[in-house]
């Protein structure tokens, strides 16, 4: 439980990296860029601590937490879309994609690290 704020913080500069590098080659764009990290400076906290607290609510149980862990980025998602629509009023299309793919790639990479 001690590690936790720097894992928190790996968390997070892993993610914006991931899903940075991912904007960056669908966009080409470094406004896109600043979309990326604003994103995942709101979400990617707010999800871990939300997976903290279930680990710790559900006595860490592993069904309950892989389940939360899937419902929790399918909100991330949504959230990211309406984000990146809302800052860049590009088609629906395009936004959900960028953060369906970047949130795709970053929970790969981070269920193979853990």
């Amino acid at each position: 439980m001690r590690d936790f704020p720097y894992n928190l913080i790996f968390a997070l500069a892993a993610t914006i990296l991931i899903e940075g590098c991912v904007v960056l080659a669908v966009k080409r764009s470094f406004k896109w860029l600043y979309y990326s990290v604003l994103c995942n400076m709101l979400t990617n906290p707010l999800l871990n601590l939300a997976l903290l607290a279930v680990l710790i609510f559900s006595r860490a149980n592993p069904a309950v937490y892989y389940i939360c862990v899937g419902a929790g980025e399918c909100v991330v998602v949504a959230a990211e879309y309406a984000l990146y629509r809302a800052m860049s009023r590009e088609k629906w299309s395009i936004c959900l994609l960028v953060s369906f793919v970047a949130n795709l790639l970053s929970f790969l990479s981070g269920f193979i690290l853990m």
